[in-house]
């Protein structure tokens, strides 16, 4: 009742951060209706096949897009800094400019690097892939470099969408910077419903994934430049190189690594891919699909709560930190428990009523084990969020490095024997036997010794 009695003062008193909240939730509802409707269309269109193989690509460029966010926790507390005056440079206007000017250059040469990289692991894990598409049946060799050449873009643009959504971030305007991604969410839906229904396969999909961040970009950048009335030119090779210098120094080398090593626990499509086959990864998705929307649902509280941890942390409101973390994190067990039960028990039922019961996998200990995954990775995210926007790296690094080779372990060793599975009984054991306890009990203590020395 604290959290709920906080959350509705703090929504009182500032009607931004209660926008901020229902435009991050606003996001996430838009992405569950559309793969609502999606996924069915990918399995009617594409076969188990083929929607496993658009399932691989898929989480191939999320988990390049998760390495690319690993910095965003850097650029936002700097631009917090700079908009509130403390923080180093000559100025709001200039310091809030150089910071984006650094992250669109980052973007697209981490772009670049992403995609010839998925060119190389195509070329020597898979080489011609039989990609099964409507109306031809494969995906030749220049269909799939044409994919990976709109990985590439889609990269870029997101990479440049997210400079804009940084920016509003940091100047609290939260609901702005959702609304954007809201945007590209039903441009993409759109577009895609279009091009499916009359034959489109992979390459349209992908094609459509770059129109609409592209598109959601451009109105973000007018929105931008109305509201801050700031010019954001182009940059010397000498200026990107010296301000990601100041960008990229010991802070933020960490938080580079912390986006390497998340992005890394998330590769599990890929692991399933490359370790088994396309219809396995079909089977999995369809099992972990509806449990990870609830995660990331469950992660869209302490995401939304970023902006107000960085701004309580300069602010040295740590006492009023302290009450949030502790009265939060008491809720979102609440509801982790909750969910996991219901979808361990229910869950395959949920996914017939979703695609229909005869595609549904015949594997119920799987779906308690994606139950079981939901408490505890909706549980530590909120925990660890906290390290994050704290910039207490150290630490946090530590943890998940630990969790990340534990869970690679046991999936070389559980695979062979439990196929898909392994990655469940992973996710599982690494909370049981450590990991649940690990992350509130270190983010306590973090903000317990801010308190002290305040």
């Amino acid at each position: 009742m604290g959290f709920l009695k906080e959350f509705l003062d703090k929504a009182r008193n500032n009607k931004g951060y209660l926008g901020g909240v229902v435009s991050a939730y606003a996001v996430m509802g838009s992405q569950i209706l559309l793969q609502l409707i999606l996924v069915p269309l990918y399995l009617s269109t594409l076969g188990k096949a083929g929607f496993g193989v658009l399932m691989m690509v898929l989480a191939f460029a999320h988990f390049a897009v998760v390495g690319l966010n690993g910095l965003q926790g850097r650029g936002m507390r700097v631009l917090s800094e700079t908009m509130i005056g403390i923080g180093p440079g000559i100025g709001k206007e200039q310091g809030a400019m150089d910071t984006i000017i650094v992250f669109r250059a980052i973007g697209m040469i981490y772009g670049i690097y992403m995609g010839l990289v998925g060119l190389a692991l195509i070329g020597s894990f898979l080489g011609p892939w039989p990609i099964l598409t409507p109306g031809t049946g494969l995906l030749d060799q220049m269909e799939l470099i044409a994919v990976v050449l709109l990985g590439v873009a889609y990269l870029f643009s997101l990479g440049r969408l997210n400079v804009e959504f940084l920016m509003l971030m940091a100047a609290k305007k939260q609901v702005q910077a959702y609304s954007f991604f809201i945007m590209s969410v039903f441009l993409f839906g759109a577009g895609a419903l279009t091009w499916l229904s009359h034959g489109g396969g992979l390459v349209a999909v992908m094609t459509v994934f770059v129109i609409s961040n592209f598109l959601s970009y451009c109105a973000a950048v007018g929105y931008r430049q109305r509201w801050f009335q700031w010019d954001c030119p182009s940059a010397s090779f000498a200026l990107v190189k010296q301000k990601a210098a100041q960008l990229v120094n010991g802070e933020g080398r960490k938080y580079l690594v912390y986006g390497g090593l998340l992005a890394l626990l998330q590769i599990d499509v890929l692991i399933v891919g490359v370790l088994g086959t396309t219809k396995m990864v079909a089977d999995y998705v369809l099992i972990w699909k509806i449990a990870e929307v609830v995660i990331i649902l469950l992660w869209r509280i302490s995401e939304s709560l970023q902006p107000e941890i960085i701004h309580m942390d300069l602010n040295k409101e740590y006492d009023r930190l302290s009450r949030v973390f502790h009265q939060g994190l008491g809720a979102v067990w609440f509801v982790a428990l909750v969910a996991g039960i219901g979808y361990g028990i229910y869950g395959a039922d949920l996914v017939g009523l979703w695609v229909g019961p005869d595609r549904v996998p015949d594997d119920p200990l799987s779906f308690a084990l994606a139950g079981g995954a939901i408490v505890w990775l909706g549980t530590a995210r909120y925990s660890s969020m906290f390290l994050y926007a704290l910039a207490h790296m150290d630490r946090l690094i530590l943890i998940i490095a630990v969790e990340l080779v534990l869970k690679l372990t046991l999936i070389a060793f559980l695979f062979p024997e439990y196929g898909y599975r392994a990655n469940l009984i992973s996710i599982n054991a690494v909370y049981l036997f450590g990991g649940a306890v690990l992350y509130p009990l270190v983010s306590r203590r973090v903000i317990g010794q801010l308190r002290l020395k305040s």
